[in-house]
This record gives structure tokens, C-alpha cells and sequence, in this order.
């Protein structure tokens, strides 16, 4: 067996050869050629670029947020922003970066309609500079989180293979020592193309489609919700409903950018 595996890793690593040789790997934004080592498709000049967010946001008007600390209390708090006419599921936003930037926009396409996996590695370094630099790494770790990916048709993952959520998700996770599970939620029926649907369409356009499969391992946690954009809200709204529903407490949305 471990003479197969180190067979398999060998053929591996010659096809991986081979492709850089024959499609050197580029910039998924400028076009610059990169090293093969590189990880992440985005040269050091464009990765320069990118700016990360420095708060938080509400899930409803999109406001800044901050996380609080109160004196004689080691305990940190959310900044909140109430909306008494419209229903908010989710705790607080978390959005590393912005989707109006054209690399960001060019990250993202590249992620999910092309195919590059190794993307994820990007976006999880990005999205956990962004908790530091916030101090919702810090609100995080003083209590437990499940982490759970926004999850995706059948169709959509048998056509790219990943779900795009899950890969940066689960690397995020496993920095932080939390658990993560791609098995909770699940997309039980297909929905249309949200891009061209404004709020409401939205809206009714995701009700009724996900399923908490185990609803005994979300009663009583705090959750993450893991997407790659944040336009309406009303995909992560519908998740944090369904969850809250099966018992969950705080439920923070966190994303790669904000659209």
C-alpha cells in the first residue's frame, strides 16, 4: 500500500511538472508569469493591491460594526444596528475585502468558474488577515463556533468538484481548532440564477431550498456562515433562519468580499 502511495505522489508530481511546463502558470489578474511554486495565482504587485476591510458590517444596511470592549470586562461585544421593520437572522457581517475592486471581482470569477482550486489558499489568507486586523478573531475565539460552508446544488458541485465555500472554509477552521462540517446544511432544491434578481426576487427566490440534515449538532452553537460574496444577504439570511429554527444561537456571516 504505502509503495502505491508513493507511486501515486510521484506520477503526481511528474503531471504537475509537466502542466507548468506547458501552461505556465500567470496572474489571474495581470497576466505576469509566476513561479511554479506559487500557490495562489496572483503576483506580489497585484496581492499589493488589495485592501482588506478594517469592520464589520450589518447583515441588513451594510453599515460599519465594530467589535467592543467594555472596561472591567474582558468579555467582547458586537456593535449593533437595529432594524425593527426588517427581519435580521445574522448576528453581524464579516467581509474581508470588497467585490467592487477589479482584482477581487477577478479572484472570485477565477475561483468558481474557472476552476482554480488553489484560489482557496488566497482567500483563506486574505479573509484571516481581515479577522485579525478587525478583532473578530478575538470575539471568535472566546467562544466555540461550528463552521459550516453556504451549500451548493448537486449540479453545481459535480460541475466544478469543490463546493467554492467549503475549501477556504475548512482551511479556516482548521486554523482556528473549530469544527467544521459540510454535511449539515443541504441545497434540497435548485434555484435560479440570483445575479440578475433584485432584493425580493432574491429573497423568494431561496426560500424553502436548504435543509438542516442534523439539526441535534447545531442546538446550542454559535455558527459561522461561510460564502465568497455578500450582495443581498438573502442566501445567508435564509441559512441563519433555518438554522436558528433548529436551535442555533449567534450566527456571524463571514465572506471573502462585499458586493
Amino acid at each position: 500500500m504505502k509503495l502505491y502511495h508513493k507511486f501515486s505522489d510521484f506520477k503526481e508530481k511528474i503531471l504537475e511538472n509537466f502542466f507548468d511546463l506547458i501552461f505556465p502558470k500567470r496572474c489571474v489578474f495581470c497576466g505576469k508569469f509566476l513561479e511554479k511554486e506559487n500557490r495562489i495565482y496572483l503576483c506580489q504587485d497585484c496581492l499589493e493591491k488589495i485592501q482588506i476591510n478594517s469592520s464589520l458590517f450589518c447583515p441588513i444596511c451594510k453599515k460599519r460594526l465594530f467589535v467592543l470592549k467594555f472596561k472591567n470586562s474582558n468579555k467582547l461585544k458586537i456593535s449593533r444596528c437595529y432594524h425593527p421593520h426588517q427581519k435580521n437572522f445574522l448576528y453581524a457581517l464579516g467581509a474581508a475585502t470588497n467585490y467592487s475592486s477589479p482584482i477581487i471581482s477577478r479572484i472570485t470569477e477565477a475561483y468558481k468558474y474557472e476552476l482554480l482550486k488553489d484560489l482557496s489558499n488566497l482567500i483563506a489568507a486574505l479573509i484571516f488577515l481581515y479577522l485579525e486586523k478587525t478583532s473578530l478573531l478575538d470575539f471568535l475565539l472566546q467562544e466555540n463556533f461550528l463552521c459550516l460552508p453556504v451549500p451548493i446544488s448537486r449540479r453545481k458541485k459535480y460541475f466544478r468538484g469543490f463546493n467554492q465555500s467549503a475549501l477556504f472554509a475548512q482551511k479556516i477552521a482548521q486554523k482556528l481548532n473549530f469544527e467544521f462540517s459540510e454535511e449539515i446544511l443541504e441545497q434540497i432544491k435548485p434555484a435560479k440564477d440570483q445575479t440578475e434578481l433584485n432584493f425580493e426576487e432574491r429573497k423568494e427566490n431561496v426560500k424553502g431550498i436548504f435543509k438542516v440534515l442534523e439539526k441535534r449538532k447545531v442546538k446550542g452553537k454559535n455558527i459561522i456562515l461561510f460564502d465568497d460574496v455578500y450582495t443581498s444577504g438573502a442566501t445567508l439570511q435564509e441559512l441563519a433562519k433555518i438554522l436558528k429554527e433548529a436551535g442555533a444561537k449567534k450566527i456571524i456571516a463571514l465572506v471573502f468580499a462585499l458586493n
